[in-house]
């Protein structure tokens, strides 16, 4: 199964196969919004990481409701307020994970594409020649959690897509965008055994013992025995 936070890369015949990680309804939406001919090159969504903050509100609604009844024993309408405060706080947490599994980033190799909303959808997009800056951002956070922020510009233009955050595998995304937008390829990293020049030969070493370089050597081309190059007599 292929990964659903992923680079997709691929061609205009696996299109249906690269958005088939994605709920019914977005697939059909997106299909009905790409032309004849157009490749999938990214289509991600929002990291689950961005639900950490909405995560927090139910768990300390359940710690301050678990501290009241079991250790200060308040009357049950206090009680009762602060279970229904996690409740809420619990169903706005499921709201908002329903809200990431169906806003998707979707790029191609002629645009950019997000798709948002469950009932209502709502997709702008942007072509790739209107982008003339992308700025690619990670925070301390975001390279523990493994997401980034990626910022499109375009020249005296109000854009509908600018500003992604919680990117998951935001390196390969970057890079995936610059390819397609620059005609750039990644900087690959060469190691010794990849140098296409030869390796130097490595110089002797002085007053160690070796052979005899005073007739012929590799000190003493010349095999005249006199001193090494460079000393005194």
């Amino acid at each position: 199964m292929r990964r659903v936070h992923a680079v997709a890369n691929g061609t205009p015949e696996t299109v249906e196969e690269d958005l088939a990680v994605m709920p019914r309804r977005v697939r059909r939406s997106l299909l009905n919004q790409l032309a004849e001919g157009e490749r999938i090159i990214v289509r991600t969504r929002q990291s689950p990481q961005v639900l950490l903050q909405d995560a927090g509100w139910p768990l300390l609604a359940l710690a301050v409701w678990v501290f009241l009844v079991a250790k200060v024993g308040v009357t049950p309408q206090l009680s009762d307020v602060v279970f229904v405060a996690f409740l809420v706080a619990s169903a706005r947490l499921v709201w908002k994970e329903a809200q990431r599994r169906y806003s998707w980033f979707v790029a191609t190799n002629r645009r950019v594409l997000k798709h948002s909303g469950i009932i209502i959808h709502k997709v702008p997009m942007m072509l790739l020649r209107k982008v003339t800056d992308m700025t690619y951002s990670r925070s301390l956070l975001g390279q523990i959690g493994g997401y980034g922020t990626i910022l499109f510009e375009s020249a005296g233009q109000q854009q509908a897509i600018r500003e992604l955050t919680f990117v998951p595998d935001p390196d390969a995304v970057a890079q995936a965008l610059n390819a397609e937008i620059y005609g750039t390829r990644p900087r690959r990293s060469t190691t010794s055994r990849d140098r296409s020049w030869p390796r130097l030969p490595r110089r002797p070493r002085r007053g160690g013992a070796g052979p005899d370089t005073g007739s012929g050597g590799p000190e003493d081309p010349g095999g005249d025995g006199g001193p090494p190059r460079g000393r005194g007599p």
